[in-house]
């Protein structure tokens, strides 16, 4: 972790190397319909927002970006202040704090801490967003629901929540419109959590005349 974290070799080959990989990624999520209702229902929600934008960026702004920049991006929010460095398993803490302190104990914070403003929830566009969508012989039905801000047990309670939602077979969104009702093919929740703003997304895959039900 520290190999990777602290000793990026941050050269211009590798920048280049890895800007082809995510400019591929791009045009390779451009035909996955899942990723783009996604990103245009996260659109809709923040518009007129910093969120309201890809977060992903176009073709044109990742190969504009220099390696001046990263390296300026690097040292600012790679640093240990910004990290959590999570350990699972049969470990002796105390052994474990001792290695972590010799590796990144002596690593420096360049800048100074900063806390981010949140989005204020008047910022949002009035209401949550909905898109119906047509897929072949089903309809997507895509609901966002925008959160205006994120603290560390708002965050958690909303991960439970999604959890309650749709973290099995047996969760209460698919038990009831998968199998209690059937009026779903497919459901799917997720919670997006960023810096200012957060988003919960609700997706159904039914036949047209489960989107009335």
């Amino acid at each position: 972790l520290h190999r990777l974290v602290f000793e990026m070799p941050l050269v211009q080959g590798v920048l280049d190397a890895e800007r082809e990989v995510v400019i591929a990624e791009l045009k390779e999520n451009a035909g996955n319909e899942g990723k783009v209702r996604f990103d245009s229902t996260v659109e809709r929600m923040f518009a007129g927002t910093p969120y309201g934008k890809s977060l992903v960026g176009t073709e044109a702004t990742l190969r504009g970006i220099s390696l001046h920049r990263v390296r300026d991006y690097v040292s600012r929010r790679y640093v240990p202040r910004d990290m959590v460095l999570c350990v699972v398993g049969d470990v002796e803490s105390s052994a474990l704090l001792e290695a972590a302190d010799e590796l990144f104990g002596g690593e420096p914070n360049m800048a100074p801490s900063a806390s981010c403003p949140v989005i204020p929830a008047e910022s949002f566009p009035k209401g949550i967003s909905v898109e119906v969508k047509e897929m072949g012989k089903y309809t997507s039905l895509c609901m966002g629901f925008p959160v205006s801000f994120v603290r560390p047990r708002l965050a958690a309670s909303i991960a439970v929540l999604v959890e309650l939602l749709d973290g099995s077979e047996a969760a209460l969104l698919k038990r009831r419109l998968c199998f209690e009702t059937a009026v779903a093919r497919h459901v799917q929740v997720t919670y997006e959590a960023f810096e200012r703003a957060g988003a919960v997304l609700i997706e159904a895959v039914t036949e047209p005349d489960g989107v009335e039900d």
